[in-house]
């Protein structure tokens, strides 16, 4: 039997971007890592939306084996809602 490894609260999540000021037509590209309170990587989906631009304008990619994600967006924005689901390993 396979395992599930939650994603808990206390997972930590760490998103770096480029910051800008205002709203531009450049791509950014954003970076993070997923992890358990524990450390270990987790497999998980993680879904990137610039504020204020709604669901249409998301980016969805998934975590590598060690819990790296990158995600390319066509436009800068000042704020984005990043989202984190846990996969099933």
């Amino acid at each position: 039997m396979r395992s599930f490894v939650a994603l808990t609260a206390a997972a930590v999540l760490a998103v770096s971007a480029h910051q800008t000021r205002a709203q531009s037509s450049r791509p950014e590209v954003l970076t993070g890592t997923v992890k358990s309170d524990s450390g270990i990587a987790i497999p998980a989906s993680i879904t990137v939306t610039p504020a204020g631009a709604g669901f249409s304008a998301a980016v969805t990619v998934r975590a590598n084996t060690e819990g790296a994600w990158t995600a390319t967006m066509p436009t800068r924005a000042p704020e984005y809602y990043v989202t984190v689901s846990a996969l099933n390993p």
